[in-house]
């Protein structure tokens, strides 16, 4: 699926040292627990919200993981939502997500989860005005994981990413003559 493989490299620039061998996101803002980042790719856009998995209460190490919502103004996708949760999962398995009330499986490859096409535009209307966002997720070698994302700041991340995140730049106004 072209989704799974436009997404696997999103995943990968999700942490930007992980990104400087295929592009440099920039980073554009903080938003509480979010920021967002912009980076071309094949000469078009590509802006993306992150927040990562916070670390752990008792202070021990945590592997790193972003829940990220993107948009491709080129490819006209919008609001497409992923988790990588920092381990490689299970093959063939579903991920879960909870938020606001809600439940959406998600779909498994590598190490990234996707909410269905179909899901992305609930699933992020639902983030926009939750606090938590719970994620289960089975790793590779059977242990099932739960991890809890803050959405402190999401709603106005995306509103920033929408307002940001154009298809280029704009086409130049036409200056009127005066006769």
């Amino acid at each position: 699926m072209f989704r799974r493989h436009v997404l696997s490299v999103i995943a990968a620039l999700a942490v930007p040292a992980l990104a400087q061998a295929q592009a440099d996101p920039v980073p554009k803002g903080t938003y509480g627990d979010w920021s967002i980042y912009t980076y071309r790719e094949k000469g078009g856009p590509v802006c993306y919200a992150a927040a990562k998995l916070p670390p752990q209460a008792t202070g021990a190490a945590r592997r790193t993981g972003w829940v990220m919502i993107t948009h491709r103004p080129g490819e006209k996708t919008r609001g497409v939502v992923s988790v990588v949760p920092g381990y490689t999962f299970k093959d063939r398995s579903t991920a879960q997500v909870t938020v606001g009330g809600k439940q959406f499986t998600l779909y498994t490859q590598g190490d990234t989860a996707w909410a269905a096409d179909a899901d992305d535009p609930r699933l992020v209307e639902a983030i926009r005005s939750a606090g938590v966002l719970n994620f289960t997720g089975t790793a590779k070698d059977g242990a099932a994981t739960v991890d809890n994302f803050s959405l402190g700041g999401a709603a106005s991340a995306f509103d920033a990413l929408d307002k940001s995140c154009t298809g280029g730049a704009a086409p130049k106004k036409k200056s009127k003559k005066k006769k």
